[in-house]
């Protein structure tokens, strides 16, 4: 397994790439970036996103508790579990990726249990995996699975819903 450093995590990836409300001042200079290769459709599947089902309303999404996050996987088999502007933009990638084989890195969050959760590259994946490309390469940050780091983490720091 290679390993990145935070201020080269903080170079590729700092704003306006990951737009969850990802707090950089969080993420010091010794917070570990793993770099993890996924070959398998299996583990690509399990990937979190940051979109949150059922999308029913406008809410934010990562604030409701009656709400989850959807994986990769889920994405794929039932596309109508993410709004239209996601299908739009899954399906401009998906012919964006079908023109090359690049192999795509996207930034991603551990989480307990062996989960990641996306931080961008949202689109990208679920269309990478359609289209069965892979490896997909992660650059996950081992950081402390708070909500103070990134308030979507609520769900995983053992503190309850976000208020």
């Amino acid at each position: 397994m290679e390993i990145m450093d935070a201020c080269e995590f903080y170079r590729r990836y700092g704003r306006p790439a990951i737009e969850l409300d990802f707090r950089w001042q969080h993420l010091s200079v010794a917070t570990p970036i793993d770099i993890t290769e996924l070959s398998s459709r299996e583990e690509i599947e399990c990937l979190l996103t940051a979109w949150y089902t059922p999308q029913e309303d406008e809410r934010t999404d990562f604030l409701d508790g009656d709400k989850h996050n959807i994986t990769l996987g889920e994405v794929v088999s039932e596309p109508n579990l993410v709004r239209e502007c996601h299908r739009n933009k899954i399906e401009y990638w998906t012919g964006e990726l079908g023109r090359g084989t690049a192999t795509l890195s996207i930034p991603a969050y551990a989480l307990p249990d062996s989960k990641y959760l996306l931080l961008d590259g949202n689109h990208r994946a679920v269309a990478a995996l359609q289209l069965g490309l892979y490896p997909l390469v992660l650059h996950v940050v081992k950081g402390v699975v708070s909500r103070h780091v990134l308030a979507d983490l609520w769900r995983w720091d053992g503190g309850g819903p976000y208020v």
